[in-house]
């Protein structure tokens, strides 16, 4: 059983309305009322990954840019499994992951720690990493990606970057059971289908494969967040730092810059207020937690 506690510390200096809004009382944790319907977000960045403690891994490896997480890293994200449980009651609960492995491993940790080991976990394209940090791994073109004597300074898109596209680029839902037991194999996420060029690496939308930025994709995810968050439900997303500052500050409606700088395994709780069944969106949403695991500083300026 999930146990809400009341909040003791709020949101700590996002921004001056955030830090208001972050001290308002708790009493309507999860629950409808004929006020209208609480939705709740934890959008959290995954843990530490391996290859930013151990950078040999990605020489050796066949996917360099999809590192798992250290053994520092499956400790943080049981302590932010911890904290969350203690601040979610009985009711709906979601989780969805980036494809990235060290993000299903984080989500797999969480909901180890909160006491529901066997909850399906949705994997969802639109939480994947952005272009910007993925391709530089995954054509071999990232100083920690090949062995020094084959590293070549050529842009991602160059023919004669040393990987190619590594391909698969993200793994499927049935290749992620390897990774953790209970992956949701039956969910399509439908915010923004994601896929790369199979000659440079860059992102396209999946459905006009046009190319896809990551701020188009945020955007995306912003306004369509009933998609990812069923409204009256908790959701836990997890996902990667860049982004999760992109999605965050869009949905309390400021500006990047003056939004959480996620951590590793670091999260903001956000919560929307509707009425008559409508949908929250961009703008509508409200930070009332924030928490960091011991360690989550280490990630603040490796946003990948």
């Amino acid at each position: 059983m999930l146990h809400a506690t009341a909040v003791a510390g709020a949101a700590t200096s996002v921004t001056a309305s955030m830090s208001a809004s972050a001290s308002t009382s708790r009493s309507d944790h999860g629950a409808s009322s004929t006020a209208g319907t609480t939705t709740r977000v934890f959008l959290i960045r995954h843990a530490e990954r391996l290859d930013h403690v151990h950078p040999e891994w990605a020489r050796d490896a066949s996917r360099p840019h999809d590192g798992p997480l250290s053994l520092v890293g499956l400790e943080q994200a049981r302590q932010t499994g911890k904290w969350i449980r203690e601040r979610v009651q009985d009711g709906p609960l979601v989780v969805r992951s980036s494809p990235l492995v060290r993000c299903v491993q984080t989500a797999g940790c969480l909901t180890d720690s909160m006491g529901v080991p066997t909850l399906g976990i949705g994997i969802d394209e639109a939480l994947a990493e952005e272009e910007t940090f993925l391709r530089p791994r995954m054509m071999g073109t990232h100083r920690h990606s090949v062995l020094p004597a084959e590293h070549t300074a050529v842009p991602p898109t160059s023919d004669s970057a040393p990987r190619g596209v590594c391909q698969p680029v993200l793994l499927c839902p049935a290749d992620l059971l390897a990774i953790h037991r209970h992956i949701d194999v039956h969910y399509r996420g439908q915010t923004c289908l994601v896929s790369y060029d199979p000659s440079s690496g860059a992102e396209l939308n999946g459905l006009t494969h046009h190319p896809q930025s990551a701020v188009e994709r945020a955007h995306k995810i912003a306004n369509c967040m009933e998609l990812l968050a069923p409204l009256g439900s908790t959701t836990i997303l997890v996902t990667h730092g860049a982004l999760a500052r992109k999605i965050g500050a869009l949905l309390v409606g400021v500006d990047r810059k003056d939004f959480v700088d996620f951590g590793y395994a670091e999260l903001v709780e956000l919560v929307c207020h509707s009425t008559d069944g409508e949908a929250c969106r961009a703008g509508t949403w409200q930070v009332v937690g924030r928490y960091a695991p011991l360690g989550a500083d280490a990630g603040r300026d490796r946003l990948h």
